[in-house]
């Protein structure tokens, strides 16, 4: 389960991140949050594509050595893609030049600041978002001029990680996902239950409540109740987990790409795409076409799951194999310069699960969020445009904040259909009432783990087991429960924190322990 194991994630990335949270992001944070009108009715993966132009500046030494290579900005403008074109924003490589300068090679903690301003004005095309590469910065890793803005300094060693698509958010006007943390210098925190979510934190309802606290090692640890949702691109964790943006930060983007004059400028009209609907049912046919292809003709071909009905270079039309079950497939249009073009789509109704975890023990509370079956296709990408829960309860997003372990079904519609599916209210109730207990903690010798009641799980062919891991999410000891109990060593571990993971059956529950 995505969102129970992101917890484990968490607290090791806070530990092991240290060296990336010092060196961080160097965007400033606006007093003022510029909000845009949203000229769509919705977001839909459907909506007109938006090219941006990018330039990309290569920094090298005076005597011209050092400096990132031409295949690292086909990496860079590769990774932009992948995480901007989920929702319709395309990335258009302007051109590349150099600039020879050892000032703005290397920036020192003296000089980092009218450096990065003296180097935004070098080569600066206005009509495309300036992309600066650096070689180091004793401040931050990366830095946009502001949010948002055309021009952003990047250190190389940084550049081909989901931080890029970090800087690169934040010209679109895309606010960090923990504003109103500690150190952070406006805002306020957004909180866990979602209810200011339009006025607080990165004012983004569909990104879980992000607040982190900063313990006595200067390393920042999520506060107590927070789930954040660490693969965010505009979150603050490991450049190696940052891989998407949410439905409404592309809408966000979308919305200033649209209406701010600042803007305005960037956007091109040369990228090429497959424009048509993200999900496809078994009537009628569906035609996908390639936008600004400039005259050059595509072959076509789909997925085994698919079939096309007619084509010619410039438009495809097709439609599900009559077995065909709901999941993902693809469209692909190859030209013949090799240019490749890839679209995925869902074939049938939305494909869902539930997943929770707690944002409190005492008294019991929970948060349960449908997320899609299939890990390469959000509910947005699916094509869903409702989702239903029953019974009164906070409602943000795909989740819902409960005070009591009630039993939730949520129905989840696409233009293929509705999907209801009702979550395991038994294991839920199970578990938010802990039925076993883990003790002492701290502890400096052993960790005793007792089964209060497992009557209700018994003879269902349940499977309780443990597993201890360091912060690196290293496995430090396997734990075997037997007749309801279990004891472990922690004496020849280090001090600091651990997470305890119990198993039972496809469930898995976090619990942090602490060696002294």
């Amino acid at each position: 389960m995505k969102k129970i194991k992101n917890i484990l994630l968490i607290l090791s990335i806070f530990i092991s991140a240290n060296i990336y949270s010092q060196l961080s992001c160097g965007t400033p944070t606006n007093d003022i949050i510029q909000n845009f009108p949203n000229l769509e009715t919705g977001f839909s993966i459907n909506s007109t594509p938006i090219c941006i132009n990018v330039q990309f500046h290569i920094v090298r030494t005076t005597a011209g050595t050092g400096g990132a290579t031409l295949t690292n900005i086909d990496q860079i403008n590769n990774l932009l893609d992948l995480h901007f074109n989920p929702h319709n924003i395309f990335i258009n490589k302007a051109g590349v030049d150099y600039i020879n300068n050892s000032t703005f090679y290397d920036m020192n903690s003296t000089t980092n600041d009218n450096s990065f301003y003296a180097l935004i004005t070098l080569n600066n095309n206005p009509n495309a978002i300036n992309f600066y590469i650096i070689n180091t910065n004793t401040t931050w890793v990366g830095k946009a001029q502001g949010i948002p803005s055309k021009n952003l300094v990047f250190t190389n060693s940084y550049s081909t990680t989901g931080v890029s698509a970090h800087e690169f958010g934040h010209c679109l006007n895309l606010i960090h996902t923990f504003r109103g943390s500690p150190n952070e210098p406006t805002g306020c925190a957004e909180l866990t239950n979602g209810s200011n979510c339009l006025s607080c934190g990165d004012v983004i309802c569909d990104t879980p409540a992000d607040y982190y606290t900063v313990n006595s090692s200067g390393v920042r640890e999520p506060a107590p109740g927070y789930s954040p949702d660490i693969t965010n691109d505009m979150s603050y964790y490991l450049p190696s987990t940052l891989n998407h943006f949410s439905a409404l930060q592309g809408q966000r983007m979308r919305d200033a790409l649209s209406n701010s004059l600042l803007l305005q400028p960037v956007i091109g009209n040369l990228c090429k795409s497959i424009v048509g609907s993200s999900a496809i049912c078994s009537s009628p046919n569906q035609s996908y076409t390639i936008s600004n292809s400039i005259g050059s003709n595509a072959t076509w071909s789909v997925s085994s799951n698919l079939q096309i009905v007619s084509q010619n270079g410039q438009i495809v039309v097709i439609r599900p194999l009559s077995n065909s079950v709901n999941g993902s497939a693809t469209i692909t249009a190859t030209f013949s310069n090799g240019q490749i073009l890839t679209k995925n789509i869902w074939v049938g109704k939305p494909s869902f699960t539930f997943e929770y975890t707690y944002y409190d023990i005492q008294p019991a509370k929970s948060t349960l969020c449908v997320v899609s079956t299939d890990p390469n296709f959000t509910l947005a990408q699916q094509g869903v445009t409702n989702i239903a829960f029953t019974g009164s309860t906070i409602i943000y997003g795909n989740c819902i904040r409960t005070t009591s372990p009630l039993c939730k079904e949520a129905t989840v519609t696409n233009a293929c259909g509705s999907v209801t599916l009702k979550n395991d209210c038994e294991f839920l109730k199970q578990s938010i009432t802990s039925y076993y207990t883990i003790y002492p903690n701290p502890s400096r010798d052993i960790v005793n783990i007792e089964i209060r009641d497992n009557s209700n799980l018994t003879g269902k062919g349940t499977n309780i087991s443990g597993e201890l891991f360091d912060m690196l999410g290293i496995s430090k000891t396997k734990v075997e429960i037997i007749n309801n109990k279990a004891t472990f060593s922690v004496s020849g571990l280090n001090k600091g924190i651990y997470v305890l993971k119990i198993y039972i059956n496809d469930r898995i529950e976090n619990h942090q322990i602490a060696v002294e």
